[in-house]
């Protein structure tokens, strides 16, 4: 189930900032309602950063059996720092469709010994990252599952913007 936090429209003011998205709080409720095994947490720039680390100090404050993974640009250059954070269990760098996918279909094994190439996480006090090959070939790739989404409220939020877009092209011989 996708939880985006930044799909919901609350606004909080603290000290010079405004952040937008659910509260700290609200992500709390959402994460005891829903007791999920893993938490995925996006982290698309380094401002969002510290975000992320609360977002993955709340799970753990939860449930610390549940497995927090980050992913996105900021953690596929950082892992390294990432790693060092105690509420971070794994970081999967560069993109995740292939290493995603394989560590949920492999979970729990995953968790603890096999390792999956694109997947960086800490064992005893040693980084293990190998990486995965950069595929430029997209296709093969299914398209997203927009029924599992409500599209409206992404297209009618105004703190949607989009990261990665994808361009279907076609070759003609």
């Amino acid at each position: 189930e996708l939880l985006d936090c930044l799909l919901y429209n609350s606004k909080t003011e603290k000290e010079n900032f405004i952040v937008y998205g659910l509260t700290p709080e609200e992500i709390k409720s959402a994460i005891i309602e829903k007791h999920p095994d893993i938490v995925g947490i996006s982290v698309h720039s380094t401002t969002q950063s510290k975000h992320a680390e609360l977002v993955a100090q709340i799970v753990k404050e939860v449930d610390p059996k549940i497995i927090t993974v980050l992913g996105g640009p900021d953690p596929s250059v950082r892992y390294s720092y990432f790693l060092q954070n105690k509420n971070c269990d794994f970081c999967v760098v560069g993109d995740g469709e292939e290493t995603f996918l394989e560590f949920i279909q492999n979970f729990p094994i995953a968790s603890s010994t096999k390792i999956i190439k694109g997947l960086a996480y800490k064992k005893n006090a040693n980084i293990i990252y190998e990486p995965r090959l950069f595929d430029t070939c997209l296709d093969y790739l299914p398209f997203p599952a927009y029924d599992l989404i409500d599209l409206d409220k992404y297209l009618n939020n105004p703190n949607f913007y989009r990261i990665r877009s994808q361009i279907n092209k076609q070759s003609t011989t």
